[in-house]
C-alpha cells in the first residue's frame, strides 16, 4: 500500500499536462469536421455559444462548494471551483473513477473528510440528474413538441400513451419492490448512502439552493446547443424549448454511457435521433458535434490556464479551510 501511494504521489503532477493531451488528442481528431462546420456557420452564433460555455464553466464547477457546504464544510465557491475543474478534467484518463475519486479525497483540503467528500459527490450528480431531467421533460413536452413528433412517427396518442404509462408503472413497481425486498448487497449499499446522506446534511437549504442554481444555469446553458443549430441551420429552425430539451436528454444518456469520456459521440448521437422524425436529422447533428467542440475547447483553455497558474506559483495551490463554520453562510 505504500508503495502504491509513493507511486500515486510521483505520477500525480503528471495526470493533468496528460488529460490536457488527451483533450488535444480528442479535439485534433474532430478538426476537420469543425473546420469545416465553421466554414458554413454563422460566426456570430457560434461566438455567442463559445462565450456562453466560458461563463458556465466556472459557475457549473462552483456549485460543487454550495453542496459541500450543505454538510456543514466551510469552503468557499471560487475555491471548490478551482479544485472541480482540475479533478472533473481527470474523466479524460482511462478508467471512470479518476475524477470522483480525487474529488473526494481533495475535500478534506476544505475542511471535510473523505466520507463527507464521497457524498458530495453523490449528492452533487444526483442534483445535476434532476435538473437535466426536468429541463428535458420540460423542453421536449412544452409547446407540443412531442407531439409533433408523435405525428412524424405515425404512431396514435392513445397507443403512445399507454406505452408510456406501462413502462412507467412497470419500472416503479420493478424499483419498489427491489427497494423493499431486496437482500442484494448493493441494495443494501444504497440504503446505506441514503441515511448517510441525510445523516451529515448540516444545511438542508443548501441543497435547495444548489438544485434551483443547477436548473436555471443548465437551461440558460442550453442555448449553446440552440445557438450552434443557428449558427447552422439557415432558413431550418426550432425553437429553444425542444433544443433544449433534446440537449438535455443527450446529456443524461451520455452519462451512463460507460467506459466514454463525456459521452463523447453518444450525446451527439441522441440529439440527432431526437430531430430525425422532422428530416433534421444531419444539421441535429452537426449542431451537436460543433457545440462539443467548442466546450471542449474551452475546457482545455481552462485546464491550461490552471496549469500555467500551478507552474508559475510553484506549487499546487492548497486550498485552507475557513475558520468557522459561519462561513457556510456567506
Amino acid at each position: 500500500m505504500k508503495a502504491l501511494k509513493k507511486l500515486f504521489t510521483v505520477i500525480k503532477p503528471f495526470f493533468l499536462p496528460i488529460v490536457l493531451v488527451l483533450m488535444g488528442v480528442a479535439l485534433y481528431g474532430m478538426r476537420e469536421k469543425i473546420v469545416e462546420l465553421l466554414t458554413e456557420a454563422n460566426w456570430i452564433w457560434v461566438v455567442a455559444a463559445f462565450l456562453l460555455a466560458i461563463v458556465y464553466l466556472p459557475i457549473n464547477a462552483s456549485i460543487w462548494g454550495v453542496v459541500l457546504q450543505s454538510f456543514g464544510v466551510p469552503v468557499k465557491r471560487r475555491e471548490a471551483a478551482m479544485t472541480w475543474m482540475k479533478c472533473e478534467a481527470l474523466r479524460w484518463l482511462p478508467g471512470s473513477f479518476w475524477g470522483y475519486a480525487s474529488r473526494a479525497v481533495e475535500a478534506g483540503k476544505f475542511g471535510g473528510n473523505k466520507v463527507i467528500g464521497g457524498l458530495s459527490l453523490t449528492l452533487e450528480l444526483s442534483l445535476t440528474v434532476i435538473s437535466w431531467s426536468v429541463i428535458a421533460v420540460f423542453g421536449l413536452c412544452a409547446g407540443g413538441f412531442i407531439l409533433t413528433l408523435i405525428d412524424q412517427l405515425d404512431i396514435d396518442y392513445l397507443s403512445f400513451a399507454i406505452i408510456v404509462a406501462s413502462l412507467a408503472i412497470g419500472s416503479g413497481v420493478m424499483v419498489f419492490c427491489v427497494l423493499k425486498y431486496s437482500k442484494l448487497k448493493i441494495v443494501q449499499k444504497f440504503k446505506g448512502l441514503f441515511v448517510s446522506l441525510v445523516g451529515e446534511v448540516k444545511h438542508p437549504k443548501k441543497i435547495t439552493q444548489a438544485l434551483v442554481e443547477y436548473i436555471v444555469l443548465n437551461l440558460v446553458y442550453s442555448f449553446g446547443f440552440y445557438f450552434c443549430f443557428l449558427a447552422l441551420a439557415g432558413n431550418e429552425t426550432i425553437g429553444f424549448l425542444p433544443a433544449a430539451g433534446a440537449n438535455a436528454l443527450g446529456w443524461l444518456v451520455g452519462l451512463v454511457a460507460v467506459g466514454v469520456p463525456g459521452g463523447m459521440g453518444i450525446r451527439e448521437g441522441v440529439v440527432a435521433a431526437i430531430f430525425q422524425p422532422l428530416g433534421l436529422l444531419t444539421v441535429a447533428a452537426a449542431s451537436a458535434v460543433l457545440w462539443r467542440g467548442l466546450q471542449l475547447a474551452v475546457e482545455m483553455v481552462a485546464l491550461a490556464g490552471i496549469l500555467v497558474s500551478q507552474y508559475l506559483s510553484g506549487k499546487e495551490p492548497e486550498s485552507q479551510p475557513a475558520s468557522n463554520e459561519a462561513e457556510v453562510t456567506r
